[in-house]
């Protein structure tokens, strides 16, 4: 193992612990989420799904049925999160594969038609302009009668990137109890130096571009923190 891959595996553990910790709390609404998109794809028996910034896969391991076959493909760029994602949907029945890589750059390189194409936690890392990209790549390659299921962070209308990060970091630094002093300060400064989130009238615009008419927001939490979306063509 060179410095880098020892540099990316500790760097993962770290942020694993904090994730599984926020996990177990529902801090950032994983029990919802998941519930939401079993309900949207249990009627599939044989689905190919599309998991762009997939990490760990942990929506999907609880949000495929037992009796489901899946063909999935699951993109990120860390290998450890794609190791863990392998674990993760062992289980499941039918064909896994993944691909450590850019998400958009992937998404150009694809060409078959998914019936279930999600993202979750990973769009808010990506300029606007990349952003408006994604939803012109994901437009071309979710089959006819797919469908979209994106949830991230959200600002409210008006409120900048900056202001929405503060109001966030002051969310979690009083309700995120569970997390010592040393992992929210962790969670902040990557909030403060990674994130950029957009808004509800923002996503809109860019999925009706893109082709997307039956679009709906599915949860947004009480805080106005996080948001689910659905969209079809």
């Amino acid at each position: 193992m060179n410095n880098e891959e020892k540099t990316e595996e500790l760097t993962f553990f770290e942020q694993w612990s904090i994730y599984q910790k926020i996990i177990k709390n529902n801090y950032m609404f994983h029990t919802e989420i998941h519930n939401i998109v079993r309900q949207e794809i249990a009627h599939i028996n044989d689905i190919s799904i599309l998991d762009l910034g997939c990490g760990d896969s942990y929506v999907l391991m609880n949000s495929i049925g037992k009796k489901q076959r899946v063909n999935y493909l699951g993109i990120d760029t860390s290998e450890m999160a794609l190791q863990s994602s392998k674990k993760n949907l062992g289980q499941c029945t039918g064909e896994l594969k993944h691909i450590k890589g850019d998400l958009l750059i992937e998404l150009q390189k694809l060409t078959p038609s998914f019936d279930v194409i999600i993202s979750g936690y990973s769009l808010h890392h990506l300029s606007t302009k990349d952003k408006q990209l994604f939803f012109s790549l994901v437009s071309t390659i979710l089959s006819k009668n797919g469908v979209l299921i994106f949830y991230d962070i959200e600002s409210n209308a008006g409120e900048t990137q900056t202001d929405y990060n503060n109001r966030a970091c002051a969310n979690y630094q009083k309700n995120w109890v569970q997390l010592n002093d040393n992992e929210i300060k962790g969670v902040v400064n990557h909030i403060k130096q990674n994130d950029l989130p957009e808004n509800e009238s923002f996503y809109l615009k860019n999925m009706q571009d893109n082709g997307f008419v039956n679009t709906k927001k599915a949860f947004t939490d009480k805080n106005k923190l996080f948001s689910l979306y659905i969209a079809r063509k």
